[in-house]
């Protein structure tokens, strides 16, 4: 199912590079491995979710500003 999620995540067969033999259920410095790449994907996201969601709001001020 771990494979599933992964490969879905980016609609392509990437456990197998990310994980490398590895299971995503191993501790590594106290932390399931698995949480460790999804906040190293998160942290480069990070940027780009930001920016996404100001331009949003900007947008979205247009049509909701007369709704006050």
């Amino acid at each position: 199912m771990m494979k599933e999620v992964f490969n879905g995540i980016f609609n392509s067969d990437v456990y197998d590079t990310i994980f490398a033999g590895q299971s995503p259920l191993c501790i590594v410095n106290g932390r399931y491995l698995f949480e460790g790449v999804l906040d190293g994907i998160m942290n480069i996201m990070k940027p780009a979710v930001e920016k996404y969601r100001q331009e949003n709001q900007k947008r979205m001020g247009i049509y909701l500003s007369g709704l006050s």
